[in-house]
């Protein structure tokens, strides 16, 4: 790797600095892991940090964690049987079993991406 400097004064200065960062804002599962990282991996989250690839993996992961949410939604709610007919004759089930699917899709993005 070659490095270039510039004239400040008196010194060179190395002209370094971290790669363009990506666009868009870390969601709650980034975020998640961004701080799972930092305790409990933190060479790696430092070493993603220092090449700047941290944001993209933040990113990354967000992204896994939607997809992986469309992918179960459909099949957990058939099998929960969640249904309108449900929703218009017993709305507290409706929203029990909803939570539940919810908490079971959460459980899942936890263990399979943020603490993974």
């Amino acid at each position: 790797m070659e490095l270039t400097y510039r004239q400040e004064g008196d010194y060179l200065v190395p002209n370094i600095g971290l790669p363009p960062q990506p666009m868009g804002e870390v969601g709650m599962y980034g975020q998640m892991r961004d701080r799972y990282l930092e305790k409990h991996q933190h060479f790696l989250w430092s070493e993603m940090n220092i090449e700047g690839t941290l944001k993209q993996h933040l990113l990354d992961i967000d992204q896994a964690a939607e997809e992986l949410k469309e992918a179960m939604l459909p099949g957990l709610l058939e099998k929960f049987g969640v249904t309108e007919e449900l929703k218009a004759n017993d709305q507290m089930e409706w929203v029990r079993r909803v939570n539940q699917i919810r908490d079971i899709i959460r459980e899942q993005i936890l263990s399979d991406l943020v603490y993974a």
